[in-house]
């Protein structure tokens, strides 16, 4: 299988809350413009529920109700990972907003992780991030936007460009990832087929709990120095996270 590649164009991104309210200003110029509707920051103190759409429709991250991705695990805990698009929405800081179901089994089938993140879309097409119910383990990692603190950050730019950098989200002392847009043409090979022209993610992650699925072993409020490369095709979403410890595989598709 291969995917399309992408449009290469002006991409969403980021500077820091201080200079996208001052306008970029200094002696380098910006990477780009804000993204989001209205000049929405990131990570964002305050969304507008008039900015998001109903559904999440963005190419790189296409997110459909009903919808369910099947992914191989290796690494320490080897298994299998389901992710399924929730029916509905849930209200996150005034936002509809679309659950994500995250299910990791090892090979006996017994549940090693769980959780349901919390997504929206902006009419730009930029995929935000609200939230974390985190199941199991039941290790105090849950978070939303709008309460203690923490704030909505951007999980897929709308046009994705090289170089790009933003906070994916903003819960202190729990949930502080941080991506760069690596590549555009990135190439991987999964049980589910080939795939060409990915958007390549390099997300380094500080949390007190791994993710569903997630390849990273951070301990509580820890970096993982090197962090997670996560492999984006156009039409499909996620392909693959990749660490050299372990990886997340596609091998279905909705």
């Amino acid at each position: 299988m291969s995917s399309s590649r992408p449009r290469r164009g002006l991409a969403a991104a980021v500077c820091a809350v201080a200079v996208l309210t001052a306008g970029c200003a200094s002696s380098s110029p910006p990477v780009s413009d804000p993204s989001g509707v209205d000049e929405l920051v990131i990570p964002t103190p305050s969304p507008d529920p008039g900015d998001f759409a109903a559904r999440i429709t963005n190419p790189w991250l296409p997110l459909y109700p009903g919808a369910v991705w099947e992914y191989d695990v290796s690494g320490p805990v080897p298994g299998t990972r389901t992710v399924t698009v929730v029916d509905g929405t849930t209200d996150v800081a005034g936002v509809d907003v679309t659950g994500v179901r995250q299910v990791t089994a090892s090979l006996d089938g017994t549940t090693v992780a769980e959780s349901v993140d919390y997504f929206a879309q902006d009419r730009q097409g930029n995929v935000w991030a609200f939230g974390r119910d985190q199941v199991v383990p039941d290790t105090g990692g849950s978070w939303r936007a709008g309460v203690d603190g923490a704030e909505a950050g951007l999980e897929m730019p709308a046009q994705p460009r090289v170089g790009d950098g933003f906070r994916q989200e903003l819960a202190p002392g729990l949930a502080e990832d941080i991506a760069s847009v690596e590549s555009l043409d990135a190439t991987r090979s999964t049980p589910a087929g080939e795939f060409d022209g990915l958007v390549q993610l390099a997300v380094t992650t500080v949390s007190s709990s791994v993710g569903a699925g997630t390849t990273s072993s951070a301990s509580p409020g820890t970096s993982t120095g090197g962090g997670v490369d996560r492999f984006y095709a156009h039409g499909v979403g996620l392909v693959q996270e990749y660490t050299p410890q372990a990886s997340v595989s596609l091998s279905s598709s909705p």
